[in-house]
């Protein structure tokens, strides 16, 4: 379904997505999508090109927060520091980090620690201007939505409504925010770094904006999927931020950062070393 709205720049809407089992039903609906939809045959590039009309560029995300940024930052802080106690939390390379914004943080995802913890280490100035995309599946109910709300969650699902998602991302950035993305797209079920999608890579190539690969260690030992909790040794290892620019004679530049981001992340997660 992602594929599909990518190539052919139709959107089924969630409520009819969720009705379709078959191929028939499939073609049928991107059918009637079509004759309605505008972006039939667009580019990357013009779908992320979001008009100054749309609703996007009010998002939550762009709200001011001269009470809650603070107070987030404080809540980060504590975090950190209960992490260094009961989970020996150590972080290398934030001078990798970019001096000026926008950019992409994009980790390895082993644990729900990941995205808690990441934040609790980063900079004020990312702090405040950070935004998560997230699995709309954990965000359903009126207490985790407002909850989601404060902490710049951005709740979406990519197999679903990926150009919503991708334009999202796009918006927040071209704002000159810090999009935190997982490019697994879920987490890991057995430790070891599954294979990207391309959406960072697109999102970077096309709106000019480097990407950080982040290597997580030991949050999966903390807390893996479908297991139980425990303390572990955690790390975060952040690299060279990528520059999109230096692929543009690629054959396929989006596959290309998708790879080098993959490799990066993989190397920076090798988590040999943690005990």
């Amino acid at each position: 379904m992602a594929l599909a709205e990518a190539r052919l720049g139709a959107h089924i809407p969630e409520q009819e997505a969720t009705r379709i089992f078959t191929l028939g039903e499939l073609i049928d609906a991107f059918e009637a999508a079509s004759a309605t939809e505008t972006t039939v045959g667009q580019s990357w590039r013009e779908i992320l090109d979001v008009p100054a009309s749309d609703e996007l560029h009010q998002h939550y995300i762009f709200d001011r927060r001269p009470f809650l940024n603070p107070a987030s930052f404080m809540a980060m802080r504590l975090l950190k520091l209960f992490s260094g106690i009961f989970f020996r939390m150590r972080v290398y390379g934030l001078e990798n980090l970019p001096r000026t914004m926008p950019f992409l943080i994009c980790p390895n995802h082993e644990s729900f620690l990941d995205g808690p913890f990441l934040v609790s280490v980063l900079p004020r100035r990312v702090i405040y201007n950070i935004f998560i995309h997230g699995y709309s599946d954990y965000w359903e109910t009126a207490f985790s939505r407002r909850l989601a709300r404060m902490c710049n969650i951005v709740a979406i699902d990519p197999n679903v409504n990926l150009i919503r998602a991708m334009q999202v991302g796009a918006v927040g950035l071209k704002h000159g925010r810090v999009l935190l993305i997982f490019p697994e797209g879920t987490r890991s079920i057995d430790g070891h770094v599954a294979e990207f999608k391309k959406g960072a890579a697109i999102m970077a190539y096309e709106l000019g904006v480097p990407i950080v690969p982040v290597g997580i260690r030991g949050t999966f030992e903390a807390w893996p999927r479908g297991g139980n909790f425990r303390f572990h040794a955690v790390e975060f290892h952040i690299g060279k931020p990528i520059d999109p620019s230096t692929f543009a004679q690629a054959a396929d530049p989006y596959a290309a950062i998708t790879e080098k981001l993959q490799s990066e992340v993989k190397m920076l997660s090798d988590d040999s070393g943690v005990t």
